[in-house]
Parts: structure tokens; sequence; C-alpha cells
């Protein structure tokens, strides 16, 4: 990452029905706070979309397996949570694929 870089914004592949204007809340969400992470809120939890200040880059590094962003938001006692039902979604199964091409 840039030495400039305040922040990283952390997405994952499989969320297609998360989009600019739900990105844009978090990024709103993060600039009021900046040193706290944002991270979406769907299904009452914690997860990605989510903003990591560059102060909280190296609990990133830490992590191993398939562990991601979510263990380290959930740890955190200070997230700005943003509403991100769209972020609910994600595609693991062919039941998944099937249920976004319905969608189109």
């Amino acid at each position: 990452m840039p030495q400039t870089a305040r922040a990283v914004l952390v997405l994952v592949v499989d969320q297609p029905w998360v989009g600019a204007a739900g990105l844009s809340r978090l990024l709103r969400a993060w600039r009021r706070r900046p040193n706290v992470p944002a991270a979406a809120c769907y299904d009452g939890r914690v997860g990605v979309p989510a903003v990591l200040p560059r102060r909280d880059w190296h609990l990133l590094r830490a992590l191993q397996g398939d562990q991601g962003a979510r263990a380290l938001l959930r740890g955190s006692d200070h997230v700005t949570l943003v509403d991100l039902p769209e972020a609910a979604f994600d595609v693991d199964t062919l039941a998944d694929v099937e249920k976004l091409r319905s969608r189109r």
C-alpha cells in the first residue's frame, strides 16, 4: 500500500449486490471517524465490505488460514456499523448462482 494511504477498503468478489451506493455510505461513515474501522452490518452480523484505517493493518497481517476481516471486526470495541443488507447475499453454491441469474 502507498505510504500516503490512510485506510484500505476490503471487498470480496462474491457479494454481487453490493454496489456504488452502499460503498459510498460505508466510506462516508468511515470519514466521520477515520481512526475507527467502518464495516457493513447485515443479518445481525458485522463483516465486509469494510474500511480499515492504517493503524489496524497489522491486525490484517496477523490473520491466518480461513480467517477473514470479520474475525478482526468482531473483536473490536470500536467499529462504525453501516447497514448494508445487500451484502448478506454471497455466491458460494450453484443455488446461489441460480438465484443471481434469476434476479437479472
